[in-house]
């Protein structure tokens, strides 16, 4: 990050301007997203500071993005600075945020999902004295709105209440677990180093949406188990499923794997098993046990905008994050990965921890989760797809959240499966007892 004196000349071809109202002065911000079929070559985000006749501006250009404040009398650059090689993304659909901090008097800005992880520029006024710290935060406070610039005709700009301060926790844990070192050391820096930190950072299911805490209540008790007296060994039965020829699992994989759903081949194959039914509040049936063979993974996707929360149930998955869901090469980099093991539970809600590719990186054993959803109330799109990558042709297409099979009756094909093989492994025994004892 630089700083000059200097600044490019802003072009003149700004085609729409859109100011948008703060929910609160000074605090939260603004996000935007192109709707052309070509990228930007400019935006601006321009924040008035009424109290002192001074202006904040964020620029994003082809290579790099800048934090500017002007003198709003001589039009001359007070402060300046810039992080280089990064600017406008190939993606013409990409947004991109900036956000106001008044208690930590920063600015900052950032392309794809709304979060710390995403940011590209921050910078934060120090005060030397405490009447630059009134004048920092008078500053602030008199920031009503943010008008925002492209030089593409079209684009949607909205505004979110919160700043962007912190890294949010991936890993739910029950409130009766939560530590005072959890609440602590939340956004500690040495703590974000060493094997999956990711989920050695944790919150509750009430700090998380609404939906988040309805679908948390059905899931996380602890007789929602998938082995259960009347079938202690589900999870082996399973796992026996996929792994023998003729079983149902195996041969629906082998279905699934020819159908290509996904276009990512035999490995971006995996079972959903659905539990009631759809009551309209979600993306097809809320409740899905999905099994994912060994080394299997699914297609980078969305989930509709809606709510989510994950519980596995056996084994492990490992969960990577992306910014956006994008065709872009250069976009399908991870910024997060995390490995939940049995019992953990992660989350998803609209706009955080959205876009996702789940992945089963075990050597041993399938993995198997439950995974519900749900629309918030503010919701009234009720968007029924889940958008993924097609790696095979390189676009973005709708999967409609279907279902292989009900949950009971795929109990009782998975018991009885289980059941022969063991009437078969008890028959074998007694008869390689009795050639020994023959000999």
């Amino acid at each position: 990050m630089t700083n000059a004196r200097n600044i490019r000349q802003i072009p003149e071809q700004i085609r729409q301007t859109q100011v948008v109202q703060l929910q609160v002065a000074g605090q939260g911000g603004v996000s935007a997203a192109g709707r052309g079929k070509s990228s930007a070559e400019f935006i601006q985000f321009a924040c008035p500071v009424k109290a002192l006749g001074v202006e904040l501006r964020v620029f994003v250009w082809q290579d790099e993005t800048q934090i500017v404040m002007f003198n709003t009398i001589t039009w001359q650059v007070v402060q300046r600075f810039t992080q280089t090689n990064i600017g406008i993304n190939p993606d013409p659909g990409c947004q991109y945020w900036v956000s106001l901090d008044t208690n930590n008097r920063s600015i900052s800005t950032g392309v794809g999902e709304i979060r710390k992880e995403t940011e590209t520029l921050s910078y934060r006024f120090k005060a030397d004295s405490d009447e630059d710290e009134k004048i920092i935060h008078d500053m602030f406070h008199s920031i009503e709105s943010i008008a925002v610039s492209f030089d593409e005709e079209a684009f949607d700009a909205s505004s979110f209440r919160f700043p962007v301060t912190i890294q949010l926790p991936l890993a739910i844990i029950p409130a009766n677990k939560l530590t005072m070192m959890d609440v602590a050391d939340v956004s500690d820096p040495d703590q974000l180093a060493g094997p999956n930190y990711e989920k050695a950072k944790v919150t509750i299911i009430n700090n998380l949406p609404g939906a988040c805490q309805q679908l948390y209540a059905n899931v996380a008790g602890q007789s929602f188990q998938l082995d259960t007296q009347d079938f202690p060994d589900f999870a082996e039965a399973i796992n026996h499923s996929i792994n023998t020829e003729g079983c149902w699992c195996h041969d629906k994989l082998i279905e699934k794997a020819k159908a290509d759903e996904f276009g990512g081949g035999e490995k971006e194959t995996y079972l959903r098993i659905t539990l009631g039914e759809n009551y309209g509040n979600s993306p097809g049936i809320p409740f899905v046990m999905e099994i994912w063979p060994i080394g299997h993974q699914s297609p980078i996707h969305n989930h509709g905008d809606a709510n989510a929360i994950i519980r596995v149930l056996s084994g492990a998955i490992t969960v990577n994050l992306y910014s956006m869901l994008s065709t872009v090469k250069t976009n399908q980099t991870p910024f997060k990965t995390a490995t939940f093991t049995q019992e953990d539970v992660t989350w998803l809600s609209p706009g955080i921890n959205q876009i996702h590719q789940l992945t089963n990186a075990q050597t041993d054993q399938a993995c198997i989760t439950i995974q519900c959803y749900q629309y918030s109330d503010s919701n009234t799109l009720h968007y029924e797809y889940f958008d993924f990558i097609n790696d095979q042709d390189d676009k973005i297409e709708q999967f409609f959240p279907n279902s292989d099979m009900r949950f009971i009756e795929f109990k009782k094909i998975v018991k009885a499966e289980w059941e022969a093989s063991q009437r078969q492994h008890s028959q074998s025994t007694r008869h390689a007892e009795f050639d020994h004892a023959s000999r």
